[in-house]
């Protein structure tokens, strides 16, 4: 993995300081160098008014993988960040057509795949990546992001200059101005959208990609998941889905472990990650090391018991990385820096800890589970929809629901616009946004995509709260804020395509998620595990204790966020009069507010 930049002015009549673009570009490499810090790069053709610079985690290649990566015609320029697997094929097939390759690395196949098939290569792509791409001949530039969304990509314009890179401090190091906006906070379009909590800078969406000319900008998709979530349920035979499911995941995770670097996992002691583990080990006669949070503020929340039994049963060394209240206090405000936009669980934070551990034992990359839950339907929250809207099976568009009936059919994103709304009546000194037009904002989210009662659930999540949340603030921003390759074998796309053809019958039976997965995959876990329900990855309670660290520091980050429009004493007097059960509701919404007061202080 790796981080890549760009900037762009293709306008006609804009005179261009090339020293002056690359001193730029390489302030914005600066700013990644925990994506990459083997080695970095920049490119700039003659005018200067396109520059490329990349920022290298060397994991594929050697010293052969710098790039950024010319095609043979000189016609092609490209900096990538990720892997592109099955690589070896595509470069064999490739070279038989004439092409040749100057480097190991995975990452060269792009430019000759698309010297050969334009945009038709971007479907030939398994893995997990982004990639910026120059057409010199016809002098356009396209920025395009993994199916998934599980690598980051991010955009800006400013004075006729397009601003790319893997993350936001990557553009805003070049900016002439950055705010935060607390609009987009508070609708949660930076979760529900593609836009950030800083005004003007938003993401590519999954699947997509941006093509940048003389005459501006438009978005392409190449993927489009509601065509494969809508597609015909053909797999309705349990005992085919079961194996084409192992069989589909033990290619994925046996593709995912070819590596010049060591391969770890992390663990968390529930299915998924058990999963993960148990095939690679029956994959490698090598012993995996695996990796494991174990919160000590409350047993609850700890899985470190069942993390040893999987462990043991897989004959992989754990390594266990005790986290509590004080340590995530240390690690708080780097975790949110990294992450770039509000948390409102300290998992994030813990997952930044342990990063930080596997990259100290020597490893750059890990195996892990997430993914599962979004294509075979494991959350608790999924399984109350379907209920519920299987009854109703109304379409929001054409039936006569009112906004609010239209929010609370999907739970999930009932609980955001509950916590958003409490603060627009409660905390708000400014009329940033009305209660009615909240209400308004969140219906439209969830009109904005056609889904069946059955899908419309996860397939609204899979869209939204997967790329923006789940793969970006509990994934790729704690995984590369150390340096850490993370490979996520649910999110193969052939995997995927094959869980998105089973009924939901199969994924949900007789109320026990995931159960297609549990079947398919039974021999490889450990009998406890296998019957274990979903346990979610989430810290304990981290202001019960008022005179701990954290909850000190969260008061004086709450109080210092008068300057983004919240009245921070009545926030501070709420919580503080309120019982454990309001407590509970209201800590999040705490844990935001000190987060984005961090964002703002560092602008």
């Amino acid at each position: 993995m790796c981080g890549v930049s760009a900037i762009i002015s293709l306008e006609h009549n804009i005179p261009v300081d090339k020293s002056h673009r690359l001193d730029q570009l390489s302030a914005s490499i600066k700013a990644l160098h925990h994506r990459g810090p083997d080695s970095s790069n920049t490119w700039s053709n003659q005018s200067g008014n396109i520059v490329f610079g990349h920022a290298r985690l060397e994991i594929m290649g050697g010293q052969s993988g710098t790039q950024p990566i010319h095609s043979n015609c000189g016609k092609f320029t490209a900096v990538v960040n990720g892997e592109f697997y099955d690589y070896l094929h595509i470069k064999e097939s490739l070279i038989s057509k004439g092409y040749h390759f100057a480097t190991n690395s995975d990452s060269e196949i792009i430019v000759h795949l698309y010297a050969e098939y334009g945009i038709d290569a971007f479907a030939q792509l398994r893995g997990e990546f982004a990639f910026i791409l120059f057409d010199h001949e016809k002098n356009e530039v396209l920025a395009a992001r993994d199916r998934f969304g599980i690598k980051p990509l991010f955009v800006c314009k400013e004075d006729n200059t397009y601003f790319i890179s893997s993350e936001i401090k990557g553009i805003s190091c070049n900016l002439n101005s950055l705010d935060i906006s607390v609009k987009s906070f508070l609708d949660r379009s930076y979760y529900l959208e593609n836009q950030s909590v800083y005004s003007d800078i938003h993401s590519i969406p999954p699947g997509e990609y941006l093509k940048i000319t003389q005459q501006g900008c438009e978005y392409y998709s190449y993927y489009n998941l509601f065509k494969v979530t809508h597609q015909e349920k053909a797999i309705k035979c349990e005992e085919e889905a079961k194996k084409r499911i192992e069989k589909a995941l033990l290619n994925s995770v046996e593709t995912r472990m070819i590596s010049d670097v060591g391969v770890a996992c992390y663990l968390s002691g529930g299915l998924d990650s058990s999963i993960i583990l148990g095939v690679a080990s029956k994959l490698t006669d090598q012993t995996l090391e695996a990796f494991n949070i174990a919160f000590t503020d409350d047993s609850a929340f700890n899985e470190n018991e069942q993390a040893i039994i999987v462990a043991k049963h897989n004959k992989a060394q754990l390594n266990t990385i005790e986290v509590s209240s004080e340590v995530i206090s240390e690690y708080f405000e780097k975790a949110v820096l990294h992450n770039e936009q509000p948390i409102f669980n300290s998992n994030s934070v813990a997952k930044y800890i342990l990063s930080q551990k596997v990259r100290e034992s020597g490893h750059k990359v890990v195996l892990t589970g997430e993914g599962a839950d979004e294509i075979f339907y494991g959350y608790s929250h999924f399984r109350k929809d379907l209920a519920l809207n299987i009854r109703s099976d109304k379409d929001f568009v054409n039936d006569t629901y009112s906004d609010s009936e239209i929010i609370k059919s999907i739970s999930w994103l009932q609980a955001q616009y509950s916590r958003s709304l409490h603060i627009v009546n409660n905390y708000l000194d400014t009329n940033v946004i009305s209660s009615n037009s909240l209400e308004e904002r969140f219906a439209q989210f969830a009109k904005a995509f056609d889904a069946d009662a059955k899908e419309r659930s996860p397939y609204y999540w899979n869209m939204t709260m997967l790329p923006n949340f789940v793969l970006s603030t509990l994934g790729d921003r704690m995984e590369m804020a150390n340096s850490i390759e993370a490979r996520l074998p649910f999110l193969d796309h052939k995997l995927a395509d094959i869980a998105l053809k089973i009924p939901t019958e199969l994924k949900v039976k007789d109320r026990v998620e995931k159960y297609i997965l549990r079947e398919a995959m039974k021999e490889y876990l450990p009998s406890s595990i296998y019957s274990r329900k979903k346990h979610y990855f989430e810290s304990p309670s981290v202001l019960r204790d008022t005179k701990s660290r954290f909850y000190m520091q969260i008061m004086d980050l709450v109080s210092s966020s008068k300057s983004l429009g919240f009245n921070t004493s009545v926030i501070l007097d709420e919580f503080n009069r309120s019982d454990e059960q309001k407590k509970r509701f209201l800590e999040p919404i705490l844990i935001e507010i000190a987060s984005l007061s961090i964002l703002k202080s560092h602008i």
